[in-house]
């Protein structure tokens, strides 16, 4: 929605200026919406993540195809 508005209307929506927010409506938003970061994802182990390479279908296919012959 904000890539089809002129900039200064999205400057207006959002409140702002054109030097960005103040240091007390930074706080302010920073208060009541929390820090602007990402969830940290779970991490695996790096065997995990070596094995996970062959999680597919052709892989088992393949196996199964060399264990026959």
């Amino acid at each position: 929605m904000w890539h089809a508005l002129d900039g200064a209307e999205v400057i207006s929506a959002l409140g702002t200026e054109h030097g960005g927010l103040t240091t007390e409506e930074a706080q302010r938003r920073l208060a009541e919406f929390g820090p602007n970061r990402l969830p940290q994802g779970a991490r695996r182990t790096a065997a995990l993540r070596f094995l996970a390479q062959f999680h597919n279908l052709l892989i088992y296919v393949l196996l199964a195809a060399g264990a026959l012959a």
